[in-house]
């Protein structure tokens, strides 16, 4: 171990230690046995940090009887069968050696245990002769390690439980042997109130009056100020049932009175453990009122249904709290029998219930002709009447079996172990055609069934299981035409049922006789349905069956009226005319537009207008700058110069030769001269062209309009741009206007044949705004374009078409509002303008 120590162990430890004190000091004192014992195991369970605990001693014979526990029914002790056995085995031992020791499942030293937990036991002497055990249950995964330490702990607080065994066996010094007559009195009188209580929970009183003489009783038997008794009225909630001076307490004027006690009220439902509080205990406990609290749960098979709970006086000493606590808790007990004879049902009442549930259940069984529906039924509504844990109807398929349905679960998962096994072992039971009882043992039954039957128990962990073979019924009528009787055969199997108990090994008392009544109902109902599916094309006689069912009585009239109206709505759809639109997509647009491209590549320096800015032709819009460009003009410049310096200087050679009369070299510096025009020429040309490019920089408007493009600076301002590409859009709003739709090139045929019907006269088109969706708009189809394009965001191709529009009817003209129309077709059929998309597609894909 580490010489640093975490807080968290170090709290641990100083718990551990405190406890142990605890319990040293509890063994010196004068309590009695039963709260030593109570408060002793407590502080052991607690200081280990074990499941559950439990004190065995000697009751006046050589037999050990469980004298208290704390949480011993968590741990399974009392569910399971052996457990009490196998638990005698461990007491014994250790009372025959006296030693200490642990035992586990494991362990590998083949002891068998009680529970599924690490068993610590240590005994009890009183003058040196053994006289109970001490058992705790601690985890099962507790490290290897750590449990000598846990056993040394136990050991050596039952060193201490000794101590205070052999002070209660010593004579005390001057003790009196004759009581005096008060406390004799005191006695009889509460012993005669114990006797009350008892008849009154054999009698048959309605719950408020057996209660209130409950109450009454307890309350004067302790000489306690107060008392109630909280029960629960069908909810989780608990609700005051009735008091004895509950008022004198002050209960009902302490405002948060109810908060606290119901805390207390709630600890007690929870762990089911009787106790006491007070306000000068020293535990930390808030109590409602400045009482010593006893308080005792109320439990109606089993189950914790209530508290009875006792206000005795504050003042009361502490010696004598343990005594009214076990009386209170004594006294619980009547009431808890009385509440389990409440619960339990009247034996005509019962009779009749089943009945009834009988009668419901035939009714269920008989209502369908389905395997599926009759086995589930079975096995639902079977393992109620039968009691059982787990009912599962098979069926017989030839040599194969099938588990069709397990109560408690929708759907059979043929795949599933359980499953698997419970067809194999039910197909051998039903071969052998006799019932097949397991109860533990292995030893009486077949060969041929104990596998499958080991495989079966070892998945599904029943004690009990009954399979039980159901047969075909008996013919109502067993001789034939001539009165000749025939000759009986034997039965043939139809099915199973298995009926299964998951906690007990023995059958519950009448599950033979039961399950004998109900299997021949079961049987007859899974025999009709089987022959009932057998019929050949069941559901075409379904079907036939509910539709001349349908055609009686007034059925027919309402078949005719059916078939008229039918007629009618087919007429109708393909002889009614009705106009035929083709729908397109698409833009309000100005006929007149024009686009502004980059004349050169260079990069955007300056912006003169704004999106939605109406601009005259020869408008600045902005500003372009190309390095290069620049560049190459500065260096034509150059040249330029260059190419005029040389000319004058030849120009000056000239006039010194020809002065001196050198005709040869007046010859050779004209030819030079010619030859410098020609290049200044033409640097000048290029120097005119690159001008005429930085010109072109500085971009204009082609014509009058509105510039159509948003958030012009953003897109363009300092972006680098490319010979060619758009910059900006100018549109005439002064000027008409049209729309450009989108028409799916599949509806083209029907638009053609529309245009070429009609001559040269433009159709007529209706069309809707987006920005004015409430009005619709007329229009005249002007332009078709003659090419299919690409369409944007669909998977089909469309036509471009232009339509004519009379703007000034336009309530609100925005650029590039989106627009719906429909274009006049003609006429065609009702049914070929509602389910015409349906014919296409025929034609185009389902057509051979």
């Amino acid at each position: 171990m580490s010489k640093d120590e975490s807080d968290s162990f170090k709290n641990a430890r100083e718990r551990f230690i405190q406890l142990a004190k605890e319990i040293e000091e509890l063994s010196r004192s004068n309590m009695s046995p039963d709260a030593f014992f109570s408060e002793f195991l407590r502080r052991v369970v607690g200081a280990v940090g074990a499941r559950a605990g439990a004190v065995w001693l000697r009751n006046g014979s050589a037999k050990l009887n469980l004298f208290t526990d704390v949480n011993l029914k968590t741990t399974g002790f009392f569910e399971k069968a052996d457990a009490a056995v196998l638990n005698q085995k461990l007491l014994d031992e250790v009372m025959s050696n006296g030693q200490a020791c642990t035992h586990s499942p494991n362990d590998g030293s083949g002891v068998q245990v009680p529970t599924n937990d690490l068993i610590v036991l240590a005994s009890l002497q009183q003058q040196k002769q053994c006289v109970g055990v001490v058992e705790i249950f601690q985890r099962v995964d507790t490290p290897q390690q750590a449990r000598p330490g846990f056993l040394q702990f136990v050991e050596q607080m039952c060193g201490y439980a000794c101590r205070y065994l052999d002070r209660q066996a010593s004579p005390k010094p001057q003790e009196s042997t004759a009581e005096s007559d008060s406390v004799k009195q005191v006695r009889e009188k509460i012993i005669q109130l114990a006797k009350e209580i008892e008849e009154h929970s054999r009698s048959n009183m309605p719950p408020d009056a057996f209660f209130s003489e409950f109450l009454r009783r307890v309350v004067g038997a302790v000489g306690a100020r107060a008392g109630a008794v909280w029960l629960r009225n069908g909810s989780a909630k608990l609700n005051l049932f009735t008091d004895v001076n509950l008022k004198t307490t002050g209960f009902f004027e302490k405002a948060d009175a109810a908060v606290l006690n119901q805390k207390l009220l709630d600890e007690v439902m929870s762990n089911g453990q009787a106790c006491t509080h007070s306000p000068n205990d020293g535990s930390g406990v808030q109590v409602p009122t400045n009482d010593l609290i006893v308080l005792a749960s109320l439990q109606q098979q089993k189950q914790c249904v209530g508290v009875v709970e006792i206000f005795q006086r504050v003042d009361t000493p502490q010696q004598a709290r343990p005594g009214f606590l076990q009386f209170v808790e004594q006294m619980c007990g009547y009431a808890c029998r009385y509440l389990d004879r409440q619960a339990s049902p009247k034996p005509q009442e019962s009779k009749q219930k089943l009945t009834e549930q009988f009668e419901q259940f035939l009714l269920q069984l008989h209502r369908s002709l389905d395997v599926g529906e009759v086995a589930a039924t079975g096995a639902n509504d079977g393992r109620l009447l039968l009691g059982c844990d787990r009912l599962s109807v098979a069926v017989q398929y030839g040599q194969k079996t099938i588990v069709k349905a397990i109560s408690g679960q929708d759907s059979v998962h043929q795949r599933a172990n359980l499953v698997k096994r419970m067809c194999g072992l039910a197909n051998k039971v039903i071969l052998m055609r006799e019932p097949l009882t397991y109860t533990g043992k292995l030893d009486h039954l077949p060969p041929q069934i104990t596998t499958p039957l080991a495989d079966y128990i070892q998945e599904s962990g029943s004690r009990m299981v009954i399979v039980w073979p159901l047969f075909e019924s008996d013919a109502v009528v067993k001789a034939d035409d001539k009165g000749v009787k025939r000759i009986d055969r034997q039965k043939k199997p139809i099915g199973g049922l298995i009926i299964e108990q998951i906690s007990e090994s023995q059958p519950r008392p009448g599950l033979q006789e039961k399950v004998e009544s109900l299997s021949d109902h079961i049987s007859e109902a899974m025999h009709n349905s089987l022959l009932h599916n057998r019929l050949f094309l069941l559901p075409l006689w379904k079907m036939l069956g509910e539709t001349f069912r349908f055609l009686e009585g007034r059925g027919k009239l309402k078949a005719l009226a059916t078939t008229v109206a039918v007629a009618a709505s087919i007429a109708a759809l393909c002889f009614i005319p009705w106009e035929y639109r083709v729908e397109g997509d698409g833009r309000l647009m100005p006929v007149e537009q024009k686009d502004v491209f980059a004349p050169w590549n260079g990069e955007v320096v300056e912006i003169a207008v704004k999106g939605g800015e109406k601009v005259d032709a020869g408008t600045v819009l902005l500003q372009l700058r190309n390095d290069e460009l620049l560049q190459q003009r500065l260096a034509a410049q150059n040249t330029l110069n260059e190419k005029l310096t040389t000319q004058h200087s030849l120009q000056g050679e000239r006039d010194v030769a020809e002065q001196q009369g050198n005709k040869i070299d007046v010859q050779r510096l004209d030819g030079k001269i010619d030859e410098t025009k020609i290049q200044i020429l033409g640097a000048r040309r290029q120097l005119t062209i690159l001008e005429r490019r930085v010109q072109n920089l500085t971009v204009v408007a082609p014509r009058a309009g509105t510039i159509a493009t948003f958030e012009v600076e953003r897109q363009l301002l300092h972006r680098p741009v490319k010979q060619g590409e758009l910059l900006l859009e100018i549109k005439d709003e002064s000027g008409p206007w049209w729309l450009q739709l989108e028409v799916q090139e599949h509806r083209m045929g029907h638009l053609l044949r529309a245009v070429e019907s009609q001559q040269g006269t433009p159709l007529n088109v209706e069309f809707m705004l987006a920005t004015n969706p409430e009005d619709r708009f007329d229009g005249k189809l002007r332009l078709i374009e003659t090419r299919s394009n690409p369409s944007t965001g669909k998977d089909k191709a469309i036509v471009n078409v232009r339509v004519d529009i009379d703007k000034e009817r336009l309530p609100m003209r925005r650029i590039g509002a989106e627009v719906r129309a429909k274009i006049d077709c003609g006429r065609r059929s009702l049914g070929y303008v509602l389910f015409g998309d349906v014919v296409e597609f025929v034609q185009k894909y389902l057509w051979l």
